[in-house]
């Protein structure tokens, strides 16, 4: 049965089941497809293109019977539609948030088994958006770089010739209506030619940090909030940003990962509820390991556990989640020694030693071992603070980075990226032998590549 015209309010449980079967039947499909194409041409890699903060169904899943993931970039588009602050959008209303691209990028690198694509990069203005600024110079050529630096095969821009009819006659091309070239033909171009100059090759490196990120987190956190806006998207972003804010390169793990070997530090931040494989994990890792609120709160079934959350093993982490405090975002609580917290805070019971608690002598951050526990939603001040904390706990190299610029690793270069409308510079890594492209000064919009000393 359906989940609507229920008496009342349907039972999560019968909610995420319709979304369970829902997002299978995508799959379902997918293979359907993939299986008559793969018929006709093995020879051929198949490649399904998917959007940017689309969860409606299991990406992963969908994965399974595809060579290649690939996704639609639009980043001036989606910052405008997104629920970041006036303060972000009007910093970077003509390059886009600086992390969301990343993001995404790791996470379809992630989806693709590490293969993937943009079928759609933005050139200029698009015709969706309230707004649709012109990307400022510079941005057509640095999006494709930030791509090629998160491990992209491929770049293609949507679209080649600006349409001169329909409803997409306002979308931007890389060629003007009258088939003149548009400023973003030109940065396309220079990409190319960079490319080929420098050798580009090899894959994005491995990081040291994972982080887990679950569609289905997202489904049920949708179905029964408790607290209005509470995402596990948004929390895996942020702890994200803080990490790329240090420069440290980052891989996105699906909530089936068996092993977490390699990883200096894993996040798992509200995840919805523990399958086998991954409590075996997080019981055989050695590394470092941060839980962020709410996860473990449910079973599988959407009922609370027996054990309350997290509903770890005592001698894992001996916390359980006595109560829960859901808030206005806007209605915070100090954090001793900086930040603070709001929107959802929980009450633990806990032996566990408390390294973090708020004004109001409530834990926020406890420890066991290696193991943390996350026990509420931190603003941004905190979440530095504790991805700075456990970067340091873990001895994970960060870099001194300026605002505004971010990086990553593909094989023996790191690729250098300024979001900001202003002149940055950088200071060179321990780790790297000299820049090939650029400078330490970055432009507004500006790509910088260092050499490693030794390849990764």
């Amino acid at each position: 049965d359906l989940p609507n015209l229920t008496v009342t309010e349907a039972a999560p449980t019968h909610w995420l089941d319709f979304r369970r079967y829902s997002s299978a039947q995508v799959a379902a499909f997918n293979k359907v497809q993939f299986d008559l194409m793969k018929a006709a041409r093995p020879d051929l890699p198949v490649i399904h293109n998917f959007m940017g903060r689309f969860t409606e169904f299991d990406h992963y899943e969908v994965a399974a019977t595809l060579d290649v993931a690939s996704w639609d970039s639009y980043p001036i588009g989606h910052l405008a539609v997104s629920n970041e602050s006036d303060e972000v959008k009007a910093a970077y209303f003509r390059q886009g948030e600086p992390d969301a691209q990343g993001l995404q990028h790791d996470i379809y690198r992630a989806v693709g088994h590490g293969r993937w694509w943009i079928m759609e990069q933005q050139p200029g203005p698009v015709n969706w958006a309230e707004y649709k600024p012109d990307p400022l110079p510079g941005m057509a050529r640095l999006w494709a770089w930030e791509a090629f630096a998160h491990g992209a095969e491929v770049v293609s821009y949507f679209r080649w010739r600006q349409a001169p009819f329909a409803q997409e006659q306002m979308h931007a091309g890389l060629l003007r209506p009258d088939s003149k070239e548009a400023p973003g033909y030109f940065e396309a171009e220079q990409v190319a030619r960079e490319l080929k100059e420098l050798g580009i090759d090899g894959v994005a490196r491995k990081g040291r940090v994972a982080i887990v990120y679950d569609y289905q987190s997202e489904w049920a956190w949708q179905i029964q909030p408790q607290a209005k806006g509470f995402s596990h998207h948004q929390h895996v972003r942020n702890c994200y940003v803080p990490l790329r804010k240090r420069g440290v390169d980052v891989d996105i793990l699906p909530p089936s990962t068996t092993d977490f070997a390699g990883y200096d530090v894993v996040i798992i931040p509200a995840l919805f509820s523990w399958n086998e494989p991954l409590r075996e994990a997080i019981a055989n890792y050695e590394g470092h390991l941060l839980i962020g609120p709410r996860s473990g709160s449910k079973t599988e079934n959407f009922s609370i556990p027996a054990a309350l959350a997290p509903d770890l093993p005592q001698n894992l982490l001996d916390a359980r989640v006595a109560r829960v405090d859901s808030t206005d975002p806007r209605r915070t609580v100090s954090v001793k020694g900086g930040g603070a917290v709001g929107h959802w805070r929980e009450r633990l019971e806990t032996r566990a030693q408390v390294v973090i608690e708020d004004e109001e002598d409530f834990p926020v951050l406890v420890a066991q071992g290696r193991l943390h526990y996350l026990a509420a939603s931190g603003d941004r001040a905190l979440m530095q603070r504790i991805i700075d904390h456990m970067l340091s706990e873990a001895e994970v190299p960060t870099l001194g980075l300026p605002a505004g610029v971010r990086c990553r690793t593909r094989g023996k270069w790191r690729i250098y990226l300024n979001y900001g409308d202003t002149v940055a510079r950088l200071s060179p890594a321990a780790d790297e032998s000299g820049y090939v492209l650029g400078g330490a000064e970055i432009a507004a919009a500006g790509v910088t590549v260092a050499l490693l000393a030794t390849a990764g």
